[in-house]
């Protein structure tokens, strides 16, 4: 009984975390997640957003972007070029057996002899995580014609701020 009691607390604890857990916002990295960026040279910045698991593969994406027009403007520039960029996925798998006639025992406490006809129940959980990286190039004036990697940084920004999500205030 007092297992049963433990088990059920344990269970309404993580749903609460669940229901309090949301997407990576747009923010400097904080535990791990969020922008960072680190200057190369005069004209050459790596950008990196990094997701928690509920954060969608083109919102980390979107918001590389961001950034690194962010990081243009910052920089005193007007357009950026993206030279190389990849998006990482890490993905997690966990389960949890559920034996049955309800309970979860260690192997070492079965009996060798005994064996039950029901099946186990085995849910897997997958859990993702994006990172995106990309190195830039930043320069003055007009984005250079018939490239089609080169970004006006205050159009990117204008075009992607109503997708922003910035982190709530406490």
């Amino acid at each position: 009984m007092k297992q049963a009691r433990v088990l059920l607390g344990v269970t309404m604890f993580s749903l609460l975390l669940a229901a309090c857990a949301t997407p990576t916002a747009y923010q400097a990295a904080d535990n791990g997640y969020g922008f960072s960026e680190k200057q190369i040279d005069q004209t050459h910045f790596r950008v990196e957003f990094r997701g928690n698991t509920l954060t969608d593969r083109e919102v980390v994406e979107t918001y590389l972007l961001y950034r690194a027009a962010e990081v243009t403007l910052e920089s005193g520039n007007d357009y950026f070029i993206m030279l190389d960029q990849d998006v990482d996925k890490k993905t997690h798998y966990t389960s949890t057996y559920d034996y049955p006639y309800g309970g979860h025992f260690p192997y070492r406490y079965y009996p060798y002899h005994w064996h039950h006809t029901m099946p186990y129940h085995q849910p897997v959980r997958t859990t993702e995580k994006f990172t995106a990286v990309a190195e830039i190039h930043v320069g003055k004036g007009p984005k250079p014609e018939g490239e089609p990697a080169a970004y006006d940084a205050r159009s990117v920004i204008e075009h992607l701020k109503g997708e922003i999500v910035l982190p709530e205030v406490k």
